[in-house]
């Protein structure tokens, strides 16, 4: 199964106002292979709030596109949000050229640095197979 390992840092983050269920983060990251400085794509999405947590918690529904040079993939999931980094996975739903017919997960470690979620850094693996070729 190959797998794409990239890196992100956050370029834009709209936050809502009120954080109840329904109201959405929007973002984009600049991609990067680890220990090289080009820009190698995107990954932008959108977090929507489908519950409130006890502590000032959310949990996110997560949609999100990694726009790289040979077509898109995209992959969406569940998870909670809570102080420091943490890992969650998202399932590969899907993606276009090279990537048409893609399943597999994205294995993403978040980092939120200073003043997260606008801080974030990210490491993400995507696995995938493609199906019918």
């Amino acid at each position: 199964m190959p797998t794409i390992k990239l890196r992100g840092k956050r370029v834009e983050t709209l936050l809502p106002t009120n954080w109840v269920q329904g109201a959405q983060v929007v973002w984009t990251d600049d991609l990067f292979v680890k220990g090289h400085a080009a820009v190698v794509g995107e990954q932008s999405g959108f977090l929507t709030i489908v519950r409130v947590l006890p502590s000032t918690q959310v949990r996110f529904q997560n949609i999100c596109t990694f726009t790289l040079s040979k077509g898109q993939i995209t992959a969406q999931g569940i998870w909670d949000s809570y102080p420091g980094a943490h890992r969650i996975k998202l399932a590969v739903t899907g993606g276009t050229e090279k990537y048409e017919n893609t399943h597999g997960v994205v294995d993403v470690v978040l980092k939120p640095g200073s003043n997260p979620p606008i801080t974030y850094t990210a490491r993400f693996n995507i696995n995938y197979t493609v199906v019918g070729r």
